[in-house]
């Protein structure tokens, strides 16, 4: 796929701090991306740089091919989404619609034209005249996602645009976005710190630390194969275990944890053997009572100290070793799981390649 955004060399600074550096990226034209990280990573003031809201004080941003760096808002074919929605208050769900339509002076059969279109994307076709006092949350951020899709952007940023909504509306809203960025086959660059939103959303995403770009990848990369500390802790890897030492030994590497425990995993995932730590996610690990045999790489023995229950799943806290605490997550639909109390004796099962090295 061509690049439809791209950032070279960027870097940004408030005062003699540096809240951007170094960013280099591409964005693919039709991707949902994600700029993903905690609060003051950097990822909303990239969003703005992008919208011409700030300047960069080096680097270049490209918009189809364009350079735009210092273009103001109005000349850019990018359009914006906010958490607080912004609407116009004393203007009706049509006139918001409309109101960027009238300024680039298109006729009154266009513009009608393509506010039904968009009214119809979101199941809104009936609510013209209303105002945006007398709509819901969700229709709301329904009216100010087809404001900024009307004027036909090259690419659409959505600053937390779910941030203001309660769980099951957002649930909802987040498969309707992703259906209609699917429709309209749109570039969409997301900001967000709620990892599952991220997951569930993106074709790739951008992990943010002090503002430095941390990883790229798929959702599924930056979940189980995070290459730092630092993403395996944001994306909730609940196992981290600092090395003691590593050895390589045929297509795996031998690794021992402080707490003592010898852990297998494949050469054939870890190009590199600069690395400090070992994670798994506790879903990935599997808990029997008596010694599985051969089925698996990687057997520790432990005793369950601490469950949690979480309705479909069933958390255990298992002591193994010099006091190193791992977390298991077991399903409790899953009929080939046992169950388990307090003070079990148990057997902590998995295999080479649901764990991971990382510095």
């Amino acid at each position: 796929m061509s690049a439809v955004l791209e950032f070279r060399g960027l870097r940004k600074l408030f005062g003699k701090q540096v809240v951007l550096e170094d960013i280099n990226l591409s964005v693919c034209a039709g991707e949902f991306l994600t700029f993903l990280g905690p609060s003051g990573s950097g990822k909303t003031t990239l969003l703005r740089l992008v919208g011409g809201f700030e300047p960069p004080d080096e680097g270049h941003i490209f918009l189809q091919g364009e350079e735009i760096s210092h273009l103001p808002p109005h000349k850019r074919r990018v359009n914006t989404v906010f958490q607080n929605y912004a609407l116009f208050p004393h203007l009706n769900v049509f006139q918001n619609i409309a109101f960027g339509l009238q300024n680039v002076g298109l006729d009154k059969t266009e513009i009608e034209s393509r506010v039904k279109s968009v009214l119809e994307m979101v199941q809104l076709i009936g609510y013209e005249l209303r105002f945006p006092g007398q709509l819901s949350g969700g229709q709301q951020q329904r009216v100010a996602l087809v404001r900024a899709l009307v004027m036909q952007p090259a690419v659409l940023l959505l600053d937390e645009p779910l941030g203001a909504l309660d769980q099951k509306l957002r649930k909802q809203m987040q498969s309707e976005l992703k259906a209609l960025q699917r429709k309209v086959g749109l570039t969409f660059v997301f900001v967000t710190h709620d990892q599952e939103e991220a997951l569930s959303l993106s074709d790739r995403i951008v992990v943010l630390n002090q503002g430095r770009l941390e990883q790229v990848g798929s959702p599924q990369e930056i979940y189980d194969r995070p290459k730092s500390r630092f993403v395996a802790d944001f994306m909730g890897m609940q196992n981290i275990f600092p090395l003691a030492s590593l050895q390589e030994n045929g297509e795996i590497y031998r690794c021992w944890t402080q707490g003592g425990q010898e852990i297998h995993v494949p050469k054939a995932n870890h190009p590199t053997s600069e690395v400090h730590f070992f994670g798994i996610h506790p879903a990935k690990i599997r808990l029997k009572r008596t010694p599985p045999g051969n089925h698996f790489d990687n057997i520790l023995k432990g005793i369950i100290r601490q469950g949690l229950y979480l309705g479909s799943t069933h958390t255990w806290a298992v002591e193994a070793g010099n006091c190193e605490t791992w977390m298991v997550a077991q399903s409790l639909y899953d009929s080939s799981d046992e169950g388990f109390s307090l003070q079990d004796e148990v057997y902590l099962c998995w295999d080479g390649n649901n764990g991971v090295l990382f510095s």
